[in-house]
């Protein structure tokens, strides 16, 4: 008896220490006319299902949409949800509705013939046998008496990473058995996020945003480009020293030095958010926008930093606009509008994601920033630790 794979492997290069990892994903998140192999993604001919149970049983991978501002994801999930149950209900009720116009034309040109004349009065009416009636609801649509093949509960959707309501931009969903592939991202470490917000001085709110209810009216005049770039720089310098603390390391260590060079490093999951780069992209006072590149962030740590900006430059400030510009590989010109959430688009787009998803998955991993053991077995404390400890 011949078996048959049910899995294909992806081969990750750890670029820290050269170890191979291997991340098995299943057959079913490989559309029709692609195969996975240590390369990435490569693709045959695909050939395109015409059955909705056949579509449904390739229903799997990761989709990437658009988040706008102003919706929560669970709304969003909603959405797709009930939206890829219509349009697999409505495969199967046209191709019901074709096999019942055919009989139907057929039968039609069966009743075209003329009849033979027969005097109906000299003839006595048939034997009919009862048992060889059609019920009378066999020509009815089965879907009338079961309801749809597709319920919205049946679709089965999972998050990758979470926007707040406030924000837009690409959202990664897994789809069914997508969401393995969604964990097998997570496991390969978080993923570096950009973010665009755009910030407004001299106000501050109770939520934060500039739409809450305001609290506080600052000047903002004394404010220029340049002061606005030193605190960024500043803000910037602090958290890649604080990189270098949660591993207990001194900068000015070797063993520093060869974490430095593997690469930007990525904290571990639930670790505080680290980050990378903040760049002024515009300044119109009283509105500036910045550009943050940032990993293990959430939406609140972004409306504090906002806040904390604005402080350091002895003013207030409260975010306008938030918008997530890259997640990880993800661009915004992979992300699906919520007019383009229908099937055929959700299909092309899940093949789409599964090759950059490859891509990114075999590209070489850099370090991770994990706490040093000390001698005892526990984390090894800082430097800045052990020396603020000696000077008390």
């Amino acid at each position: 008896m011949e078996r048959r794979s049910t899995s294909s492997t992806l081969h990750l290069m750890d670029g820290a220490n050269d170890r191979r990892r291997r991340i098995v994903l299943p057959l079913q998140l490989v559309p029709t006319g692609y195969s996975v192999d240590s390369a990435g993604m490569s693709s045959t001919v695909a050939v395109a299902p015409r059955r909705a149970a056949d579509i449904w049983r390739r229903l799997h991978g990761l989709v990437c949409v658009f988040k706008p501002a102003g919706c929560t994801v669970n709304h969003c999930m909603r959405v797709l949800r009930h939206r890829l149950a219509a349009d697999l209900n409505a495969v199967e009720e046209a191709r019901y509705a074709a096999v019942v116009d055919g009989r139907t034309a057929a039968a039609g040109d069966s009743a075209s013939l003329e009849p033979p004349l027969v005097d109906s009065a000299s003839l006595e009416p048939p034997l009919v046998d009862s048992a060889s009636l059609e019920p009378p609801l066999a020509g009815l649509n089965p879907r009338l008496l079961t309801g749809p093949a597709l319920q919205p509960v049946d679709v089965r959707v999972a998050r990758l990473a979470s926007l707040g309501r406030h924000m837009s931009g690409p959202l990664l969903l897994g789809v069914n058995s997508g969401a393995r592939l969604a964990a097998a991202l997570r496991d390969a470490g978080p993923q570096v996020r950009v973010h665009q917000v755009t910030a407004r001085l001299g106000l501050a709110t109770d939520t934060l945003l500039a739409a809450g209810r305001p609290t506080e009216r600052a000047a903002y005049g004394h404010v220029t480009r340049g002061r606005l770039e030193a605190v960024l720089s500043g803000l910037q310098a602090a958290h890649q020293r604080l990189m270098f603390e949660h591993t207990g390391l001194p900068v000015n260590s070797q063993a520093a030095y060869e974490l430095a060079s593997r690469g930007p490093a990525r904290p571990e999951r639930g670790a505080p958010p680290v980050i990378y780069g903040l760049r002024c992209q515009q300044f119109a006072p009283p509105f500036v926008t910045i550009e943050v590149h940032s990993c293990n962030e959430s939406s609140q740590y972004l409306l504090t930093l906002v806040a904390d900006l604005g402080r350091q430059l002895r003013t207030a400030a409260v975010t306008v606009r938030s918008r997530c510009l890259r997640h990880g590989p993800f661009h915004l010109e992979h992300a699906l509008l919520m007019k383009h959430w229908q099937l055929e688009h959700v299909q092309r787009n899940m093949r789409q994601c599964l090759v950059t998803a490859a891509r990114g998955l075999t590209a070489p991993l850099s370090a991770t920033l994990q706490p040093v053991q000390g001698p005892g077995g526990g984390p090894q404390e800082a430097a800045g630790s052990r020396a603020a400890r000696h000077r008390e």
